[in-house]
Order: structure tokens, then C-alpha cells, then sequence
């Protein structure tokens, strides 16, 4: 029975040890996410000099948000709005600074465009993206396993093994001196 209990404490720590390894790869596995962006891609034909467009589209943010960058490039011979609505509150999406926060929610990208020097059957675009994370969290977003519960998993099962060669031990140590008593 002694060796059973050992064997049991031995099988559950080597257990253990390989949930740890486990655990460390799949901490290790776990990287951090590219931004989230919005694209800005919006192209607008048939202008004429003077002339005004406007396209939106919607887009929802899960969780509040903080800007890391925003890029943008547009095509000459035309002035652009680019604005990001929320509940009646608009924000210039091409002013936009890194840190700048956004509440979760859904949200109304409306992008503008008034010829100044197209000419007639020019296509006008522009083209970028804003670049967001989670904000508060400081971090970019957590992909892959999180390895917490693997390592509580090891943690356990080291402490189950610890307990069961214990016992052993102290069972050994009992029948040897109940061994030695019955000699004597």
C-alpha cells in the first residue's frame, strides 16, 4: 500500500510538471492582437468644380476604445470631411490624435468630399484607416489560451503529489516502527 501511495504522489507530480510546461507554452502563445481599425476608403466620382458629396457608413465599437494613429491620403483637387458620429456628437476623424478616447457603441462615419479643381468625370478618393485599442488596458488586445487555468490545474496536482508521497512516507515510517516494536 506504501508504494502505491508513492507511486500515485510520483505519477501526480510528474502530472503536474507537465501541465506547468503546458501552461508556460501557452502563455507564450498568447500574443497581443493588432489595433482594431476602421477603414477609410471612399471614392467619389462625376464631381463637378464646387460641387459636394457625402457617403457614411456604420461602425460599432464592442468596448471603449483609444486612437493609436490615424492614416490618410486623398486624391488632389478636392477639400475632405471625415467625421465620426456617435449620438449626435462628432468627432473630425482627420484631426484625431493618438490617445484620443471613444466610448463602446455604434457609430456613423460620414466622409465628405467638395470638388475645387476636378476636372469633369475625375474620380476622387480617399483612402486610410483609424487605428484603435481597448482603452484603459494600456495594452493591445490578449489573443491565445490564458494559461491561468492550466497553471492552476499544476498547482493542484503538485500539492496532491506532495500530499500523497507524505503520506507514504509516514505510513513507512509507522510500519517501521511498528516493525521494530514487534522485534523488540
Amino acid at each position: 500500500m506504501t508504494r502505491r501511495l508513492g507511486a500515485a504522489g510520483v505519477v501526480s507530480m510528474a502530472v503536474a510538471v507537465v501541465l506547468t510546461v503546458v501552461g508556460v507554452l501557452l502563455g507564450a502563445s498568447a500574443a497581443g492582437a493588432a489595433p482594431t481599425s476602421v477603414p477609410l476608403a471612399f471614392e467619389f466620382g462625376g464631381l463637378y468644380p464646387g460641387e459636394s458629396q457625402t457617403q457614411s457608413r456604420t461602425y460599432r465599437l464592442d468596448r471603449d476604445a483609444r486612437v493609436v494613429s490615424v492614416r490618410s491620403g486623398t486624391t488632389p483637387g478636392a477639400t475632405w470631411t471625415a467625421l465620426l458620429c456617435r449620438q449626435g456628437t462628432c468627432v473630425d476623424v482627420l484631426a484625431m490624435r493618438p490617445g484620443q478616447e471613444l466610448a463602446a457603441g455604434a457609430y456613423d462615419l460620414r466622409v465628405g468630399v467638395t470638388a475645387t479643381s476636378l476636372l469633369p468625370g475625375d474620380v476622387s478618393s480617399i483612402e486610410g484607416r483609424l487605428f484603435l485599442v481597448e482603452a484603459g488596458a494600456g495594452n493591445l488586445a490578449q489573443t491565445g489560451s490564458d494559461p491561468w487555468p492550466v497553471s492552476l490545474a499544476a498547482l493542484a496536482m503538485t500539492a496532491l503529489g506532495l500530499l500523497l508521497v507524505l503520506a507514504s512516507r509516514r505510513r513507512r515510517d509507522d510500519e517501521r516502527s511498528s516493525t521494530l516494536d514487534t522485534a523488540t
